[in-house]
C-alpha cells in the first residue's frame, strides 16, 4: 500500500512527516511531495524523512493558474502507482487523484479558504476535520447528500507534533537569544487566494518597534520576500531584529522559550499556545480552532485586526505561560491512517 501526501505549507509538511513515520510502523509506504515554499525544508529537516519538491507557488491569479498546470504535469512524471491521496485541499493533488480514479482523504481546518474548498471537496472520498468546525460550513462544499463523508475528531492537527516534541534550548545560543527575552512574529498570508485584507506591514513595524523599545528581541519569519525586504529597510542594522537564514531549527523550540508569538495566520499561534506560550492571531475571520484551544486553557488570544493588536501590545507582553490540558485533545494520526487503509480495501 502506498499513500501519496502532498504538502504545500510547513504545517502540512509536519503532518506528512509524522504520517510517514507512523505509516512505516504499519508496513505502509508514504510518498511525500512538496513545493518550493518558505520554511518547508527547515520544517522537514528534524524529521529526517524523504520528500520530493515539485515546482513552486504563484502570487498573481494568472501565475497561480500557470503554476498549477505546470505542477500537475511535473507530478505526473514522478508519481508511482499510489493507492490513496491524503492532504489538505490541493487542487494539484485532488485533480490528479480524481483523474486516476484514486480515493482522496482531505484534511482541513481552514474552511474560510472558500475557492480551494470549492475546487477540491466535491472530488474527495473523505474529509477529516476538527469537530469544532460546524458541519454546515463543510457540507456546502460537498455534493448534496454526501455529508456522510465528513469524519470529525476532538482536537486540532497541531496536536500531532506538539505532543511528540521534546524541547531543545540549544537553538537559543545559535540565534543569540535568552528565554522569554524575545517575541516571534510572522506576518499575514497577504497573497493567498483567500486573503482579502491587504498588507499590514506598516502597522506590524510599529508593533516591532514597540517590542524592541521594551528591551526585547524580535525573531521575524516572513512569508514572502517583499515582507522581508520591507522590514529590513525599516530596521537597518538593528541586530535586535533577527531573521533566521539557513540555520537548522525547529520552530517548536523557539515557541517554547518565547515571551510571545504573534502571527497573521493561526498555525503558529496554535502551536505556541498548545505549548503554553501566549500567542496572538490577528487573522480577521473566525476560525473555530480558537474555541478548541480555549476549552483546554491554552493561551491563544484572537484579535479582530492588527490595529487592535497594536494598542494591546504592552499588556500582551505581560502575559504568563500556562500548562494547557493538551492530553484532553485527540491526536488524529491513527484516524487518518485507519481511514486510508479502509479506503484501499474497498
Amino acid at each position: 500500500m502506498l499513500i501519496w501526501f502532498d504538502a504545500l505549507t510547513p504545517k502540512q509538511a509536519r503532518i506528512g512527516a509524522i504520517l510517514f513515520k507512523e505509516a512505516s510502523k504499519r508496513g505502509i509506504g508514504l510518498l511525500l511531495t512538496s513545493r518550493n515554499y518558505t520554511y518547508i525544508d527547515e520544517t522537514l529537516r528534524p524529521y529526517d524523512v524523504p520528500y520530493i519538491k515539485v515546482s513552486s507557488y504563484g502570487e498573481s491569479l494568472r501565475d497561480k493558474l500557470v503554476k498549477y498546470a505546470e505542477r500537475i504535469l511535473e507530478l505526473l512524471k514522478i508519481l508511482p502507482d499510489f493507492d490513496v491521496a491524503v492532504g489538505f485541499p490541493s487542487p494539484d493533488m485532488h485533480r490528479i487523484a480524481f483523474g486516476l480514479g484514486k480515493p482522496i482523504i482531505t484534511l482541513t481546518d481552514t474552511v474560510h479558504a472558500d475557492k480551494v474548498h470549492r475546487l477540491c471537496l466535491p472530488l474527495t472520498s473523505l474529509v477529516i476535520v476538527p469537530e469544532a468546525i460546524p458541519l454546515e460550513d463543510l457540507s456546502k462544499y460537498l455534493v448534496r447528500g454526501e455529508e456522510h463523508k465528513i469524519v470529525r475528531f476532538r482536537g486540532v492537527f497541531e496536536v500531532m507534533w506538539v505532543k511528540r516534541h521534546v524541547p531543545d534550548s540549544s537553538i537559543l545560543n545559535k540565534l543569540g537569544l535568552e528565554p522569554e527575552q524575545y517575541v516571534i512574529i510572522r506576518p499575514e498570508e497577504s497573497r493567498a487566494h483567500y486573503y482579502e485584507y491587504g498588507d499590514k506591514l506598516d502597522i506590524l513595524c510599529t508593533i516591532i518597534d514597540k517590542i524592541l523599545k521594551k528591551g526585547l528581541k524580535v525573531v521575524f519569519f516572513p512569508r514572502y520576500s517583499f515582507q522581508e525586504e520591507y522590514v529590513r529597510r525599516m530596521f537597518v542594522d538593528d541586530d535586535r531584529l533577527i531573521i533566521p537564514k539557513n540555520i537548522p531549527l525547529n520552530l517548536l523550540d523557539l515557541y517554547k522559550y518565547a515571551r510571545l508569538v504573534i502571527t497573521g495566520g493561526l498555525s503558529m499561534a496554535t502551536e505556541a499556545a498548545l505549548m503554553g506560550t501566549p500567542a496572538v492571531s490577528y487573522f480577521p475571520s473566525k476560525t473555530y480552532i480558537e474555541d478548541v484551544l480555549h476549552s483546554i486553557d491554552a493561551p491563544l488570544i484572537k484579535v479582530s485586526n492588527i490595529v487592535e493588536l497594536c494598542s494591546m501590545i504592552d499588556d500582551l507582553l505581560e502575559l504568563k505561560k500556562v500548562n494547557p490540558r493538551i492530553d484532553e485533545l485527540e491526536d488524529p494520526t491513527d484516524l487518518i491512517l485507519n481511514k486510508a487503509q479502509e479506503l484501499c480495501k474497498k
